[in-house]
């Protein structure tokens, strides 16, 4: 196969890769997923990944910079999570003038419970793999999910 068609094949697998994800899910997760981000957005989601990875929270430019937004989106986003008790502000202990982001109890929950979720679905999609074709897959998809600065570091 060319390169192209095996770009427009990997186009044509995401929804079939999708449709086996939600139906690998039992039927309380997807409804109990459904109902914890009914209003949560996906830049809300990835905001709130890098909460998570993030104990002691994130200074306001540490969470744009994250994102790869501008301070000014930053700031309105951060607004509507703690408007929605997903995110919580404080003022850090060593520099009273920098305010950090964290990501609030209830939402840290929710996020557990549904990384919980996804890893379970994962393993049952992945058991048609062994070890080494996973470990293949996960390192492919890590090389493509990192900056493209750091990939031509590597090479």
């Amino acid at each position: 196969m060319t390169r192209d068609q095996n770009l427009e094949r990997l186009v044509a697998l995401q929804p079939g890769l999708r449709t086996r994800f939600r139906a690998t899910l039992p039927s309380e997760a997807r409804a109990q997923l459904s109902q914890e981000i009914q209003h949560v957005t996906i830049a809300q989601v990835e905001a709130l990944k890098l909460l998570h990875g993030e104990p002691a929270g994130v200074t306001m430019q540490h969470f744009a910079t994250g994102l790869g937004i501008g301070a000014s989106a930053a700031t309105q986003l951060a607004d509507r999570l703690v408007r929605q008790g997903l995110a919580e502000r404080d003022v850090d202990g060593a520099d009273r003038r920098v305010v950090r982001l964290l990501i609030s109890a209830t939402a840290r929950g929710q996020f557990d419970s549904m990384i919980k979720m996804h890893v379970q679905a994962l393993s049952t999609i992945t058991e048609v793999l062994n070890d080494q074709e996973l470990q293949a897959l996960v390192d492919l998809l890590d090389k493509l999910a990192r900056p493209i600065d750091a990939r031509e570091t590597e090479e």
